[in-house]
């Protein structure tokens, strides 16, 4: 049996401006889940799961902002960049291989071109 990440859980007190930035840089969706025989929304005010390929990536409503790195791969490394020049999101770092940017909580998402 291989060992595998369900889940990653983010506290903050950004919980609207993070589910629009992930939503809208990176076409993340929210989950659903089953509810009285119905598929309803996985959020609510005080949290929202996006389900990507098998992985819970959640944000929950906290005292606390948790800081770490996310390494998301993209289709295009060079349709995203000019993505986040429209939206005059700032590169912090760039290679021929990676961006560097800040989610609104300031955690470091590392961009990288899928293979």
């Amino acid at each position: 049996m291989s060992t595998v990440v369900n889940s990653v859980i983010f506290h903050t007190q950004n919980l609207f401006a993070n589910k629009s930035f992930y939503q809208n840089f990176f076409d993340f969706k929210i989950g659903t889940y089953e509810k009285d025989n119905k598929q309803v929304p996985d959020e609510s005010d005080t949290y929202f799961n996006f389900h990507i390929d098998g992985l819970l990536l959640c944000f929950e409503s906290g005292s606390h902002t948790d800081k770490a790195t996310l390494v998301i791969h993209v289709a295009n490394l060079n349709d995203f960049k000019n993505r986040l020049a429209r939206q005059n999101i700032d590169i912090l770092k760039q290679t021929d291989f990676f961006l560097k940017i800040k989610d609104p909580d300031g955690r470091s998402l590392l961009i990288e071109q899928k293979q």
